[in-house]
């Protein structure tokens, strides 16, 4: 009988020396604010005019049309300055082909795409899937890496874009850590020209984090910020903007 309360008492001990000695979880401000940053459809909506201005000015880009699509293949062996490396296929408004395309200055990547974009209108719905990695398109620097984003989302209703629409979005990302994403939110740009009205915003990798704007809220660049099931207040950072 002795023995065996010895043992329980040793076990329970040991428990609760693990316990103590597990780091305390804190909130990760940095990994809301870097997926944030690249969920936000309106910026992969623009995707298409961002790179036919990038690519503008590269005068080793050899282009080809066949009136449906148009490439833009990189031949730059003995160009300096601006150059590229890659492939690049388009289909105006529909989709979007990047086979390992990268922009260099000075020999550094200042833009990166490997991937591919569509676009698929339901009637009123745009729904955008893209899946790839990237960098260079928001306000990261290539030098610090590529992210890998694979996302479905939707515009609705697209014959109001981009005054006044609903957005959703689910998918996984991979920048400074691996997670995985959904939301939902409201932009009406006649209440708030520069963050959505309301809705709510959430990421999980071993935690679980989440935003939530309060319909009425003050158009202030801040949500309510949830961690791991509990209020800790405010989030408010410039990824909230609409890109």
């Amino acid at each position: 009988m002795g023995k065996n309360t010895n043992i329980i008492l040793l076990s329970g001990l040991l428990v609760a020396c693990s316990t103590a000695d597990q780091p305390q979880e804190e909130p990760n401000e940095n990994l809301l604010s870097e997926a944030l940053s690249y969920v936000q459809p309106e910026s992969l909506v623009s995707m298409e005019q961002t790179i036919r201005s990038k690519i503008s000015n590269i005068a080793c880009l050899e282009y080809k049309s066949d009136g449906i699509s148009e490439k833009w293949t990189a031949n730059c062996s003995g160009f300096t300055g601006i150059t590229a490396e890659g492939s690049l296929t388009l289909k105006p408004e529909l989709s979007l082909q990047a086979e390992h395309f990268v922009i260099l200055q000075e020999g550094q990547p200042v833009f990166y795409f490997d991937g591919s974009m569509e676009f698929i209108e339901h009637k009123e719905l745009l729904q955008l899937n893209f899946a790839g990695f990237m960098c260079g398109l928001q306000e990261n620097n290539c030098s610090e890496g590529y992210v890998h984003l694979d996302m479905v989302a939707s515009i609705y209703p697209i014959t109001d874009y981009p005054q006044n629409y609903d957005i959703s979005v689910q998918g996984v990302f991979n920048g400074e850590e691996n997670l995985s994403f959904e939301g939902s939110w409201k932009v009406d740009r006649t209440q708030c020209s520069t963050e959505p009205t309301h809705g709510v915003f959430g990421v999980q990798n071993d935690q679980r984090h989440e935003l939530t704007i309060a319909e009425g809220s003050n158009c202030d660049g801040c949500a309510g910020w949830t961690f791991q099931g509990e209020a800790i207040g405010d989030f408010c950072h410039d990824s909230m903007l609409i890109q």
